[in-house]
């Protein structure tokens, strides 16, 4: 999940983060947040979301984590 990519300190912050991070997620590109969607949402595979925006899997690589480690920065910036 997005949560285990970004990590979470423990249970008792997971409310607090998940809406850090439903705010977190207007910061980034349509681009970034579409990736993350697909990735985190759907469930699709970095090779498949490349295919589905026509782009390669290194470039889905990079976009992704990017918008991780901004999701990151901003999560853990509260």
């Amino acid at each position: 999940t997005l949560f285990d990519k970004i990590g979470t300190s423990n249970k008792e912050d997971f409310v607090l983060d998940k809406e850090t991070l439903k705010e977190s997620l207007k910061l980034l590109t349509a681009r970034e947040r579409r990736v993350v969607y697909l990735r985190f949402y759907g469930g699709f595979a970095q090779s498949e979301i490349a295919a589905r925006m026509n782009l390669s899997q290194m470039h889905i690589s990079r976009i992704l984590t990017r918008a991780v480690n901004r999701l990151r920065q901003e999560l853990y910036k509260q």
